[in-house]
């Protein structure tokens, strides 16, 4: 009966603990993502949509940053600066 009353007790203290390390373990991750395109073109408002679903969908562990209207580097130079890791992501498309 004691081993029993043991189980149950570890099992709801780690049951109670589990959400508590696991909000102070995770990490975020930032992307920082830059596209030419206005914030309120089409293909802006759609690249900000995208970064919010993905930020929520994540819980918490991704926080993409959308910069319109080449807003970091030019238009021209941003495949480049992905590689240098200047930028995390490249949404310029061909109509630059």
């Amino acid at each position: 009966m004691k081993t029993i009353k043991r189980s149950i007790v570890a099992a709801l203290g780690i049951a109670l603990l589990t959400p508590l390390t696991n909000s102070y373990a995770q990490d975020i991750t930032t992307l920082n993502f830059q596209t030419h395109h206005s914030s309120s073109s089409l293909q802006g408002e759609a690249l900000n949509r995208f970064a919010d679903l993905a930020n929520e969908m994540s819980g918490g562990s991704l926080d993409i940053k959308m910069h319109t209207d080449s807003a970091v580097v030019k238009a021209s130079e941003a495949f480049e600066s992905a590689s240098m890791g200047i930028i995390d992501g490249d949404a310029t498309g061909r109509d630059i």
